[in-house]
């Protein structure tokens, strides 16, 4: 008999209209919470207590709201935050939970800004680019 995929057990914690689950296998557990209207709000992989793998938010109507990678623990690779229209509003690139680049786009997806951060979260750089996609000098001072 193969228990790898067998959940052993289900925990359901409700806060107030919050519902939270856990499906734990072993040492891996699924973390899932709801809106009041039984729309999936968000859900995330624990391994040892540890977030791991790919979190993920949504919208009220379903649609994802944004994807943040783990790694034990700590924010690892991209974060990426939509509007509710399924374009990018922001991606975010982070190594051991320190936030390295971070870009912001315009309500219809246009790339609107570039930023690089050093290791206390100083900006140390900054693009900004024009509705058509070329660099904008004027506005790429450091804050």
């Amino acid at each position: 008999m193969i228990t790898r995929n067998k959940v052993l057990s289900i925990t359901t914690f409700i806060i107030g209209t919050l519902v939270i689950l856990f499906l734990m296998r072993r040492n891996v557990k699924r973390e899932v919470s709801y809106y009041e209207n039984g729309q999936l709000k968000h859900e995330v992989i624990l391994k040892n207590g540890k977030y791991n793998g790919l979190w993920l938010d949504y919208f009220e109507n379903g649609g994802i709201h944004a994807r943040t990678a783990f790694e034990d623990g700590k924010k690892n690779g991209r974060n990426t935050i939509y509007n509710e229209n399924g374009n990018v509003h922001q991606e975010n690139e982070f190594k051991d939970d320190e936030l390295q680049i971070s870009k912001d786009y315009t309500d219809d997806g246009t790339l609107e800004e570039i930023r690089m951060y050093d290791s206390l979260g100083r900006i140390i750089d900054k693009y900004c680019y024009k509705k058509d996609g070329t660099r904008d000098f004027s506005r790429a001072k450091k804050d």
